[in-house]
């Protein structure tokens, strides 16, 4: 068993310990933090695994559980079932779609909540026999406990296992062992989630750097950016959160991005938009800054 092979299985099986821990008692603060941590690098793998095979760009994962749905808009209602969720939207059976661009409110029964889900949702895509749905304001409870139940679902976490046996490995642009990564970020939570994805794709990363130590690549949001523009010594840079280059208005300059990640970011992108850049001929990164998602 490969490095990365090793430390997927040991963050599943620490994850699997702090949910099963979870069950029996409160976690203190530091704990239920690392576990909302793993739920979210466990997810970011899976969609990055996924998308690799597929080849296409990394999406939320999607897990098969059939819940009862009810949904209404202001002339229309209904209910049905669903094919799939993810933490961003469900696809539901449907022999009466409704067009893309319509809005409407849904009810969502999960076994073991106290009480459905009551979200508003945007149709985003339907054909004769179904339509996808994306959620609008998920509060931060909703969206934890979403995640949650697509990870506890049964294929998920083999899911993953099995698109990991068949990844290709990163190529040799990366450096002896593995290129490094400067991650200023001023969401700390993104910042642990994107390391531990980025560990488990063959690079090291690092919050600073050490007198006389350098890196092969920055990631920051504009929060960031004062402590990437001191650390960063001509480096390729990845922009976290912001919509384009007119967010960078008043900063200086000589700043050009090899790649945007407009918000809400997600460490999955961000790993996404740093493999892309490895695979590369040294030497070759793009020259102009292209939008990731």
């Amino acid at each position: 068993m490969g490095d990365r092979d090793t430390r997927l299985e040991e963050l599943i099986a620490e994850y699997r310990e702090l949910e099963a821990a979870q069950r029996r008692r409160p976690l203190d603060e530091a704990q239920a933090r690392r576990l909302d941590t793993l739920r979210e690098v466990v997810l970011g793998a899976t969609a990055l695994a996924e998308a690799e095979q597929a080849e296409q760009p990394s999406r939320l994962p999607r897990a098969p559980v059939a819940l009862e749905v009810r949904f209404h808009t202001r002339t229309d209602a209904g209910r049905s079932q669903t094919l799939n969720i993810s933490s961003g939207g469900i696809a539901i059976r449907t022999t009466r779609p409704l067009p893309p661009g319509t809005r409407l409110h849904l009810r969502l029964v999960v076994p073991g909540w106290s009480q459905p889900l009551l979200v508003d949702g945007e149709v985003m895509w339907s054909n004769d026999r179904a339509m996808g749905i994306a959620f609008l304001e998920l509060t931060t409870e909703d969206s934890r406990r979403l995640k949650e139940l697509v990870v506890e679902s049964a294929s998920l976490v083999e899911r993953l296992r099995a698109a990991c046996g068949r990844q290709r490995p990163l190529v040799e642009a990366s450096v002896a062992g593995g290129a490094s990564v400067l991650l200023c970020l001023s969401d700390d939570f993104l910042a642990d989630v994107t390391a531990e994805l980025l560990g488990l794709h063959g690079f090291m990363s690092f919050a600073d750097l050490q007198e006389g130590q350098t890196c092969d690549l920055v990631v920051a949001d504009v929060g960031g950016l004062g402590r990437a523009i001191a650390a960063g010594r001509g480096q390729p840079l990845i922009l976290v959160n912001v919509s384009g280059p007119d967010a960078m208005m008043g900063r200086p300059s000589d700043l050009k991005p090899v790649a945007w990640i407009p918000r809400p970011a997600s460490a999955a992108r961000i790993v996404e938009a740093a493999r892309a850049l490895f695979r590369n001929v040294p030497g070759a990164l793009p020259a102009a800054p292209r939008t990731v998602g």
